[in-house]
């Protein structure tokens, strides 16, 4: 993603339970705020300004006597498919322990842990039970309350219930495909937000999946969430959209682009993602915008109480989350 002022770090993955602010005024002959954003409004802030406080991250306990404690503690609830004691290597970032098809990884940065039966994910296995779908979403939440008791029930918000395709199709003595093709599901994942006081965290930090097979049966997990500390007297009043919105428009105002037009606007806590080390969550604006039909779409974040434009740019030692 890239702007014509600067590079922007593609480091944006804003979930789809963040607070999106509609945006509906045409500012400037060049900046229009979309009426219809392309992403469906959860919660609208209209132009109310409320006071939030800022978070303490406390750092993680990563060193090898924890994580090993923590891996030996994730892999015992599969202790059917886990080749246990697991095998302990280092990769540059993180822990990681091997027990049989079973990997789970361990970020020293965050804390953030990934867990994944290396032999199921992505493979079909046979059709889910009629009616075991709807139970999914159960089934990962009392996976969290087992696995993670670090993690609040009121700050855990469940987002849905995403499907990974596989698709096969038979192929004639030439290796052409013959006849149709056949798909199904490969696995299930149960998708979770964090949300402080009712604020959402956005970008790649604050998210819990929880990866199904496709007969329904846990397989992993993917865990970014940092321990928080509310800072005393750190509440501060945050701007309102329009506010944002006219610092947005009056960075942009000199730019030679026929068009810029806005179609996202989002509020909440910014979380880096589980390879970036963090030492505050603040209250963010994250804006997004085209200026073109064919245009990458480019985010732009914005410090909610100064309305201080805060994106990381290429090079910044706090910047991309890269996977």
């Amino acid at each position: 993603m890239q702007s014509s002022h600067a590079k922007s770090v593609s480091w944006i993955l804003v979930s789809i339970g963040a607070m999106l602010v509609p945006a509906c005024t045409l500012f400037h002959r060049h900046v229009e705020f979309s009426p219809e954003p392309a992403v469906g409004i959860l919660k609208s802030l209209g132009d109310k300004v409320r006071r939030v406080p800022a978070y303490e991250v406390v750092s993680p306990r990563t060193n090898e006597d924890e994580a090993g404690r923590r891996a030996e503690e994730v892999l015992s609830i599969f202790r059917g498919r886990a080749e246990l004691p697991a095998k302990h290597a280092r990769n540059g970032v993180g822990h990681v322990y091997q027990a049989g098809p079973l990997q789970f990884e361990i970020a020293d940065a965050t804390g953030a842990e990934i867990l994944v039966d290396l032999d199921r994910y992505t493979r079909f296995e046979g059709q889910l039970p009629k009616g075991i779908e709807e139970k999914l979403p159960r089934l990962a939440d009392d996976y969290i309350r087992r696995l993670f008791p670090d993690v609040r029930p009121e700050e855990v918000h469940f987002l849905g219930l995403k499907k990974i395709m596989d698709a096969t199709v038979k192929l004639d003595r030439k290796g052409e495909p013959a006849g149709e093709i056949s798909a199904h599901v490969a696995n299930y994942i149960a998708l979770y937000e964090r949300r402080l006081d009712d604020i959402p965290v956005i970008g790649p930090g604050g998210k819990i999946r929880i990866y199904f097979s496709s007969t329904g049966e846990v397989i992993g997990h993917a865990k970014t969430w940092r321990e928080l500390r509310r800072i005393p007297g750190s509440e501060k009043a945050v701007l309102s959209p329009s506010a944002v919105r006219a610092a947005f428009e009056k960075r942009h105002e000199a730019e030679k682009v026929a068009a810029l037009r806005v179609d996202r606007l989002y509020f909440g806590y910014f979380a880096e993602g589980r390879y970036t080390r963090q030492q505050v969550l603040r209250p963010v604006y994250v804006i997004g915008y085209v200026t073109g039909p064919a245009a990458k779409r480019t985010f732009e974040m914005y410090d909610a109480v100064t309305g201080e434009d805060i994106t990381p740019r290429e090079g910044d030692e706090t910047g991309a989350d890269r996977r």
